[in-house]
């Protein structure tokens, strides 16, 4: 990240927090809120960001630091509400390979439809191997 004197030279930039970054700022929210000394975070108030990879750190880059905007969706949490959730194949895809098989089409035509899912691919090929 630039220094905030740099950094203020620009309307806004799209900017990136390291994994360092991102644990300082998450300590320093978490400092914040149990009403500890307060750390320096390294977020820059009126700066976007992108691959903010938790709620927290979303909410701390957003209402406490004034970051102007966040890209992209904090996907470790919606990885981590799905661990327990095996994923399925899509229904229409399912539904067009069993079509697909039940008018005797040709086998490039499984492969195309069975290749249009990675899900699907997958417990495909687990299975035939």
């Amino acid at each position: 990240l630039p220094p905030a004197e740099v950094a203020s030279c620009f309307d806004n930039s799209l900017l990136t927090l390291s994994a360092a970054d991102a644990m300082a700022a998450l300590r320093a929210a978490g400092g914040a809120i149990r009403g500890a000394a307060a750390e320096p975070s390294p977020v820059i108030a009126g700066q976007m960001y992108e691959n903010v990879a938790s709620r927290p750190l979303m909410e701390h880059c957003l209402d406490r630091h004034g970051a102007l905007a966040i890209a992209g969706w904090p996907s470790e949490d919606v990885l981590y509400s799905l661990r327990h959730q095996q994923p399925q194949p899509a229904h229409a895809t399912v539904l067009k390979l069993m079509r697909a098989i039940d008018a005797e089409q040709s086998l490039e035509a499984f492969e195309q439809i069975l290749g249009e899912d990675p899900v699907l691919a997958y417990r495909f090929m687990i299975y035939t191997n």
